[in-house]
């Protein structure tokens, strides 16, 4: 009978433990994560940097953000998250929550340090972000690896926005990354440094401007600036800026070249001839800025409590109307200054920021670490030995195709066109694709814009108010995909365009696709009649614009009927 109630006792006791442990074990309450991950579209790598630092604009510029919440109801323990970039950022020291509690959410946000190798990416890339989770949820440890991808901009592109569409209300919603325009403001860039010192020492022969708030001593300094990129033949250029979806939204993405390739390479836009000037003059000691509206940028140097701004497009080209002296430079900048603290008006725009440099630069907004290069010193060099020469022009930007022999060698294509007027010249193309008249007093100029390729040669009168431009599209037959080539990078540099097609007509024996339409830019509206046509070169087309509505003129009219192309 003893036996039998010790061995129940036995029994009891052991089922005791079987359900504590099950009690612990099998029963015990767990936690249990939802996991959201938001990533970023797009990153730029000019702001590298900007990514790296949680200080900036009270940690906008997160890569990813992880949300985990706990929908158990036990604890989660040592919640541990870690990530990298393969290619670009190793495996982060790992983020530990000990303890998440039921209901609880934490929020995790990853500001990757990305080094200076991003800048090698010129295009876009599509990179990935592995975060490695790892947790108890007080049954088990698990772990797992989630992936998210996401595009790696090239290096001198710059996401405008990246607000959702659904969020925007005015116009300051399409440019919340404008500060961001300081990361191409590279006083520390070697090629900037040392084109700084060679125009204080060859051209300033010293100066104080850095270190002296006086007002002549830095309107010297600018005004040798300035007078140097016009010496040097640097011009007003456009670059491509469309917008584009990136993501779930659309932005505006524009390609801006660093201040070393501006310098280097002839040619700037009007935020990258203001990141330029920015940047010699804050190499120099100088604090800038930028006034940008939603038309246009133009920098500004700031000396104590004084503002003085200049219109750096000023530098114009002889191809596009010429160029303003350093005064009007000055006194147009004072004056578009004093409209964007106005308000803005339909000639420059809506007022979007005035950005200080300096300030902005020393709140985290950093300029990318540029490695030196030889060959850009090279160039500076040459630039220099080019202001010291007398000008001399072995071929000048207007010209007279009578006088010209490189436009003179198609003779036997030039005895089968049409002789026109004592009054008029004619202009071949010197691979024998296209001829045309132009009225003898008016002026030439040979692919006036480097970033439109593919206009070949633009006629204008001497009052600038009528004009004729040709572009060629070798080796393509596509008229309407080639007409908004020239739209879409026009839009990109500022220009508004409205046109309609218009039918077809025939001129010289050829079949034209027409279009008609007015753009305004630079503060003026210009009517234009468009004609395109198919030849064995590819599309070959002429523009015919004027300032008012009227396109019936004798001049036009003479040049439209003159066109003749090689079939």
């Amino acid at each position: 009978m003893r036996k039998k109630v010790l061995f129940l006792g036995i029994f009891y006791i052991i089922l005791g433990l079987f359900l504590v442990s099950a009690g612990l074990f099998v029963f015990k309450k767990t936690g249990n994560p939802e996991i959201k991950i938001k990533t970023k579209a797009a990153v730029m790598p000019v702001a590298y940097k900007v990514y790296g630092n949680p200080e900036v604009e009270n940690g906008k510029y997160y890569l990813v953000k992880l949300s985990i919440l706990n929908k158990g109801k036990g604890e989660l323990k040592d919640f541990s998250i870690s990530y990298r970039i393969p290619g670009y950022v190793e495996w982060t020291t790992p983020e530990i929550y000990h303890e998440i509690l039921p209901g609880q959410t934490v929020i995790d946000l990853f500001y990757p340090h990305f080094s200076n190798k991003i800048l090698d990416v010129l295009n876009e890339t599509t990179a990935q972000v592995e975060i490695k989770i790892s947790y108890n949820n007080g049954k088990e440890t698990k772990n797992e690896i989630k992936r998210c991808n996401f595009q790696i901009r090239g290096r001198n592109e710059l996401l405008y926005t990246d607000m959702p569409e659904e969020e925007i209300s005015d116009m300051r919603d399409l440019f919340t990354n404008i500060n961001l325009v300081c990361c191409f403001v590279t006083p520390e860039d070697p090629i900037i440094k040392y084109f700084t010192q060679r125009l204080q020492k060859d051209v300033l022969k010293g100066t104080v401007a850095g270190v002296s708030n006086s007002q002549d001593e830095i309107l010297r300094f600018m005004k040798a600036l300035y007078d140097f990129e016009i010496k040097t033949g640097l011009v007003y250029g456009g670059t491509l800026g469309l917008p584009e979806k990136v993501g779930d939204h659309y932005t505006m993405v524009q390609h801006i070249r660093l201040p070393r390739e501006v310098i280097t390479g002839g040619a700037g836009l009007c935020v990258e001839l203001a990141t330029l000037f920015c940047s010699v003059a804050q190499s120099a000691g100088l604090n800038c800025g930028i006034f940008v509206t939603s038309k246009h940028a133009f920098p500004a140097i700031i000396a104590g409590g004084n503002i003085i701004p200049i219109e750096a497009t000023g530098i114009g080209g002889e191809g596009i109307g010429g160029r303003m002296d350093f005064k009007k430079a000055v006194e147009t900048g004072m004056k578009e200054a004093q409209i964007f603290f106005a308000g803005g008006n339909g000639s420059i725009g809506t007022p979007i920021a005035f950005l200080n440099v300096g300030k902005l630069q020393g709140e985290g907004i950093r300029p990318p670490d540029l490695k030196d290069n030889p060959n850009l010193r090279k160039k500076i060099d040459e630039l220099f030995s080019k202001k010291q020469q007398t000008p001399r022009r072995t071929q000048p930007n207007y010209a007279s195709a009578g006088t010209n022999r490189q436009y003179n060698q198609q003779r036997q294509y030039n005895q089968q066109r049409q002789t026109p007027a004592t009054n008029y010249r004619t202009y071949t193309d010197p691979s024998g694709f296209f001829a045309f008249s132009y009225p003898a007093q008016w002026k030439l100029a040979y692919s006036p814009n480097p970033y439109l390729p593919t206009l070949k040669v633009m006629a204008g009168s001497p009052a600038m108010n009528k004009d004729v431009e040709v572009y060629v599209f070798p080796g393509t037959y596509d008229i309407n995909a080639c007409f908004t080539n020239i739209c879409n990078t026009l839009i990109s540099m500022g220009s508004r365009i409205q046109y309609q097609p218009a039918g077809t007509v025939n001129i010289n024996g050829v079949t034209y696709q027409r279009f008609a339409g007015m753009s305004s830019a630079n503060y003026q509206t210009v009517y234009w009649t468009a004609y395109f046509t198919k030849t064995s070169a590819g599309v070959i087309g002429f523009v015919l614009g004027a300032n008012t509505n009227n396109l019936s003129t004798p001049d036009l009219i003479t040049i439209k009927n003159s066109f003749r192309v090689r079939k």
